[in-house]
C-alpha cells in the first residue's frame, strides 16, 4: 500500500479545509486522511480512539496518524540553515520562492500509560522496556481486532509562518516498526531508550496518574505543500446567513 500523487492531492485539499478552523493534527488530521483515501478504495473507515492504533482503516490496512508542528519555512537559504537534521525543498507560492525544512525524524507521543515512574530512580531499562512491549502488543492486538493485517504510520508535519503568512504541510507514510534499543539512560525527569546514539523512546510525567510515552518516527516526506494564508474560503455575508436560517 502507498500514497499516490492523487491521494496526496486529495489529503492536502482536506488538510487545507480543516486548517481554516484548527491545526491539522488529532481528529482533524484523521478526518482529512480518511476523506483523502475515501474515493480511491472500496473500504475506508474512520476509527480513531485511545483504545486502538487504527485511526483510519483502508481495506485491511491500519493507519496510525500523527500530526506534529515541526516544519521550518524560510524565504532565503543561508549557511545557518540546519542541513544535518533537515531536508530542504524549494516551493513556489504565488510566484514567490520559499524553502521548506523537513526534519529527518520526529519524536511524538504514542501512548499515555499509567505507570509508576519511581521518582526516576528505578531501573530505566526494565521500566521503559515494559512500556515498549506494551506499546507493541497494543498496536498488534488493536489492529487485529479491526481485522487489519498490516500497520502503517502516517506522519503529517505542519507549520504556519506568521510573518510570511505561509502554511506548510508534509506527508510521510512508513511501515509500522518498533526499534530495539541498545542503550537506556535516565536524564533529569525522563527515561530514555537509544538506538545508534539517537533517542527512540522517551517516558516522562504528563500529569498525576498518567505519563507520556514518546516514539521517534523517521520522516520520508513523500509529499509536501505550501499555501498562502490569503487563500481562504469565501465568508458568508449577513444577508446570506439570514437566508439560510429556516
Amino acid at each position: 500500500m502507498k500514497i499516490t500523487q492523487e491521494i496526496a492531492h486529495n489529503i492536502f485539499y482536506h488538510v487545507e479545509k480543516c486548517w481554516d478552523y484548527v491545526y491539522p493534527t488529532g481528529q482533524a488530521l484523521e478526518t482529512a486522511v480518511y476523506r483523502g483515501f475515501l474515493p480511491f478504495y472500496d473500504l475506508v473507515e474512520h476509527h480513531g480512539s485511545p483504545s486502538t492504533i487504527v485511526d483510519v482503516k483502508v481495506m485491511d490496512n491500519a493507519l496510525d496518524i500523527k500530526g506534529v508542528k515541526r516544519l521550518n519555512i524560510v524565504k532565503k537559504m543561508t549557511n545557518h540553515q540546519n542541513q544535518d537534521d533537515y531536508v530542504w525543498q524549494e516551493h513556489m507560492v504565488k510566484n514567490s520562492k520559499y524553502y521548506l525544512g523537513i526534519p529527518k525524524s520526529v519524536m511524538t507521543q504514542v501512548r499515555r500509560p499509567t505507570v509508576d515512574l519511581q521518582g526516576y530512580k528505578g531501573d530505566c531499562e526494565k521500566i521503559i522496556s515494559e512500556q515498549i512491549e506494551d506499546y507493541k502488543n497494543f498496536a498488534e492486538s488493536s489492529a487485529a481486532r479491526a481485522d487489519c493485517n498490516k500497520i502503517y504510520s502516517i506522519v503529517g508535519l505542519y507549520q504556519y509562518h506568521k510573518k510570511l503568512k505561509i502554511k506548510a504541510f508534509s506527508l510521510s507514510m512508513l511501515e509500522f516498526a518498533v526499534e530495539t534499543p541498545d542503550k537506556y539512560v535516565t536524564e533529569k525527569k525522563s527515561y530514555l531508550a537509544y538506538k545508534d546514539d539517537e533517542t527512540q523512546f522517551k517516558l516522562s510525567s504528563f500529569n498525576t496518574g498518567s505519563s507520556n510515552f514518546e516514539k521517534r518516527f523517521k520522516v520520508t516526506a513523500q509529499y509536501s505543500r505550501l499555501w498562502s494564508d490569503e487563500q481562504r474560503p469565501d465568508l458568508l455575508e449577513r444577508h446570506t446567513v439570514d437566508n439560510l436560517i429556516f
